[in-house]
């Protein structure tokens, strides 16, 4: 029988601990009454039982490892679009799709190393900071400069734009305002 639940293991690594108890109080018992060659029998009763729970504690161990790692579920396109769309606006679905296909094709692995992504979420916002950096010449910058004399919100009323912090703002509105601030 080969157990590969982490409750089945703990129980029988539990049973070898009462079981190391047992042996080690009857060699006691038996080193009192002058019976050593029994006690050592049960001293080496138990060594064998010590190793055998550590053996149980590292099977233990990797099983709650391997569980962790499955909990990992990777967005779909959809997902990724909807999360980047409520969280960040100025990066296109184009943008998005281009990040989920890298992750898609390479198994949702992260880093030379190849371990397993475990937030997706983190791994978006990240990709979004690089592809700021990699497009600043490109037209899809998204401007984060600090409005002079607090134009931006005059801009806002001005034009009917929903109220919005400056960079959360899509390209064509940066693009509106940078235009309606040199024609003033």
């Amino acid at each position: 029988m080969k157990p590969t639940t982490i409750p089945t293991l703990t129980e029988i690594r539990e049973a070898y601990a009462r079981n190391i108890v047992t042996c080690e109080d009857q060699a006691a018992d038996c080193a009192v009454l002058a019976r050593h060659e029994q006690a050592n029998a049960l001293l080496k009763k138990a060594s064998i039982a010590k190793a055998r729970v550590e053996a149980l504690d590292d099977a233990i161990k990797s099983l709650t490892i391997r569980q962790k790692r499955a909990a990992f579920v990777p967005p779909t396109l959809e997902e990724a679009q909807a999360y980047a769309a409520e969280h960040l606006p100025a990066w296109t679905k184009d943008g998005v799709a281009s990040w989920w296909d890298h992750f898609d094709s390479c198994n949702w692995l992260i880093g030379k190393g190849g371990k397993r992504m475990t937030k997706w979420q983190s791994a978006i916002r990240n990709g979004f900071r690089n592809w700021k950096r990699d497009n600043k010449g490109g037209v899809s910058v998204v401007t984060t400069t600090k409005a002079k004399d607090d134009s931006w919100a005059a801009f806002l009323s001005a034009t009917g734009q929903p109220k919005t912090e400056m960079r959360l703002a899509s390209e064509p509105v940066l693009q509106a305002f940078e235009k309606w601030r040199k024609a003033r």
